[in-house]
């Protein structure tokens, strides 16, 4: 088992090489225009339907929401459909489920600011002080200052959604909220304890945190990290990446989170892990770089190499 001082020399050799190459990445990104659609687009680009079916499904009572399809689907069978059409559909059938007003959720309203903008939220917790958080928003763009395509520069909904919050402190209860579309979100600390804000993987967003936020839930993880369940701890660590990605996060903050990685028996987490080391990786332009660093799966080990 890897030593948690080698894991410390390991992430300070791979922040150093990061630094390095993460300019050249966004140079290479912008060449790049020309032959990808939008690089703001691609990621998770494909992953959009399933991922926002199951929002729906856990805003709106996952119980219900196979009436909810069932529904539409015999309303306009053999008919000709716009996505309005869904909405609709389930607004009708749609019962006790408050939306952010607090009044009962309005599908068409909701659902339509996801599927009219392209892209989803980044979704970050700051600490205002002892006791309160403020949670924001903001559009998540995986290549910040590059130009995409001129029909998705702008929307007249401003990119801003209404986002179900599932959130966790430090025990296996989870809360439910709402982030406003046009405000923040405040919410008041428990104990210091370290806040999760995507638990389960419900929410389709990328979340961040401020240092002190993120350095609490690497804390927690070395101290017990099955309070949160595999999909939390995956999705954890993917959005880390991400939001280290675009400068949101820094690495040394992000490799911390992975400390806990030799108590790991979740192959999902794993092998999450290793496909963010893979992302990062492509960055470098030498073979050095590239094998700096490797999780593998098989022995939950990480293996620094050196010339």
């Amino acid at each position: 088992m890897p030593s948690e001082e080698l894991l410390e020399a390991n992430t300070n050799t791979l922040v150093k090489m990061i630094e390095k190459f993460t300019g050249q990445y966004y140079e290479l990104a912008e060449k790049l225009m020309s032959l990808a659609q939008d690089p703001n687009l691609h990621w998770r680009h494909v992953d959009m339907a399933p991922a926002f079916l199951s929002l729906i499904a856990a805003a709106t009572q996952f119980e219900s929401a196979n009436a909810r399809r069932m529904h539409y689907l015999k309303k306009f069978s053999f008919k000709n459909t716009c996505v309005n059409d869904l909405w609709q559909a389930f607004d009708d059938v749609v019962e006790g489920v408050k939306g952010p007003d607090g009044q009962k959720l309005n599908m068409v309203d909701f659902g339509s600011r996801w599927s009219k903008q392209m892209g989803f939220p980044l979704v970050t917790v700051k600490h205002l002080n002892s006791t309160t958080l403020k949670i924001i928003q903001e559009r998540y763009m995986k290549v910040p200052h590059a130009v995409g395509l001129e029909k998705y520069r702008s929307s007249n909904l401003g990119y801003k959604w209404d986002v179900p919050l599932w959130y966790q402190w430090d025990d296996r209860q989870v809360h439910y909220t709402w982030l406003k579309r046009d405000e923040p979100l405040y919410i008041h600390r428990r104990n210091g304890a370290p806040i999760v804000i995507n638990v389960e993987k419900r929410g389709y967003f990328i979340q961040n945190y401020d240092a002190f936020g993120w350095e609490k839930i690497a804390k927690q993880l070395i101290k017990d990290h099955k309070i949160y369940d595999s999909y939390t701890r995956y999705t954890i660590i993917n959005d880390a990446f991400a939001a280290a990605l675009i400068d949101r996060a820094d690495y040394q903050t992000v490799f911390s989170l992975l400390i806990y990685l030799p108590k790991e028996q979740s192959n999902l987490v794993i092998y999450g892990a290793k496909a963010a080391f893979e992302t990062i990786q492509n960055l470098f332009d030498t073979e050095e770089g590239r094998n700096l660093a490797r999780i593998s799966p098989s022995s939950m080990s990480w293996n620094a190499v050196y010339n």
